[in-house]
């Protein structure tokens, strides 16, 4: 209707009561499949499972990795051809990190859209991430990369002061004298203990070179 008859999007939106741009997600993620298969770099025929997940498609679009690894604006897209020339090798190789390639034996990386959908956008926002795509790296070790060490720092540092919480309210009524509860607990404090004194040890040295 939009490409043959002109009819607008927002119309074809109206009429059937779409109220949440549904048509138009629909539509830009039919544009690039079907670019995708008439520039050689993706065919359904070839995907890795039997059905084809096409929302995995058209609502990745919508995110900004998906957009700028594939230089589509958020605001562009809805007409034939949608993605630039300059980047139909990447286009197909989000076709094949969605879907795989039987030919090739490669499994996609998407295995459920929700999370992998979204933590393969964020690994697409970063160069070590996409990187570590191509090496044909697990999406969790390629999430890792993409984060930095900085960051999974802090998560884990986070985490364990959670869990050490949580363990601490079990403490009265869960511990009844266990030892290797004990030396669980004995090794906790020399880990924590080792990372606090290097974490102070870095202030020092830092602190001395600034003062300087």
């Amino acid at each position: 209707m939009h490409n043959d008859f002109k009819v607008s999007l927002q119309e074809i939106a109206r009429k059937i009561g779409d109220r949440h741009d549904t048509v138009m997600r629909l539509y830009r993620g039919l544009m690039v499949l079907e670019q995708a298969e008439k520039e050689g770099v993706f065919s359904r025929d070839d995907r890795w499972a039997q059905k084809f997940a096409y929302s995995h498609l058209w609502t990745g679009l919508g995110y900004a990795g998906f957009q700028r690894f594939l230089a589509l604006p958020a605001d562009k897209g809805f007409g034939p051809n949608p993605i630039p020339k300059s980047h139909i090798g990447h286009l197909g190789e989000i076709c094949t990190w969605l879907y795989g390639s039987k030919k090739n034996k490669t499994r996609p990386v998407v295995q459920s859209q929700n999370p992998d959908l979204r933590l393969l956008d964020e690994v697409l926002q970063t160069t070590k991430g996409v990187a570590a795509l191509r090496q044909e790296m697990p999406l969790e070790v390629c999430l890792k990369l993409s984060r930095g060490d900085e960051r999974l720092l802090r998560e884990a540092m986070v985490l364990t002061e959670q869990t050490l919480k949580e363990a601490r309210g079990y403490m009265p009524t869960g511990y009844t004298g266990d030892k290797d509860m004990l030396a669980t607990a004995r090794t906790v404090h020399k880990l924590a203990k080792s990372i606090a004194d290097e974490m102070e040890a870095w202030h020092e040295t830092n602190g001395k070179k600034k003062a300087r």
